[in-house]
């Protein structure tokens, strides 16, 4: 029964930390919140840092969310811009030269080879031209419209 009271007893390291920090327990709680006060901090800064990654993160989901808005906005004033331009200027040239065989025959050499694919691409798909009018012709329609004899139509 003494034994096992004298186990219970403290040891003489025990007694030497136990009177340590009655006598130092102001230095020892500065220490203690000081540590306190260090995790707080971390914590709010950590929370702060994860309200701002939140926030960044969110930005940048916007910010890939718009790109493809953007990159078919561009595509669309690409299209406005340069395709129907070009789409118009080739369907003009596509018919004139159809009208026009010998000068298409003296010019289509010297063209840009993309240019005189979607010529002839598009001569393919048009009806036959009609028969050449002869200049006689031709200058005897301008003298009609031209003369003040003529439907009243200057």
């Amino acid at each position: 029964m003494f034994d096992n009271l004298i186990n219970k007893l403290p040891t003489s390291k025990e007694i030497a930390a136990f009177f340590y920090v009655s006598t130092h327990w102001s230095t020892i709680s500065e220490d203690l919140q000081r540590y306190r006060n260090q995790i707080e901090d971390e914590w709010q800064w950590r929370s702060k840092n994860q309200n701002q990654l939140q926030k960044l993160y969110e930005l940048e989901k916007q910010k890939l969310a718009r790109e493809p808005e953007q990159q078919l906005e561009n595509a669309a004033t690409v299209t406005r811009d340069l395709l129907e331009p070009w789409v118009a200027a080739v369907a003009k040239l596509t018919i004139y030269y159809h009208l026009h065989p010998l000068e298409w025959e003296l010019e289509r050499h010297t063209m840009n080879p993309r240019l005189r694919e979607s010529i002839l691409d598009g001569m393919a798909c048009l009806p036959p031209a009609p028969p050449a009018v002869s200049n006689v012709t031709m200058q005897l329609i301008r003298n009609i419209f031209e003369s003040p004899a003529g439907t009243g139509t200057n």
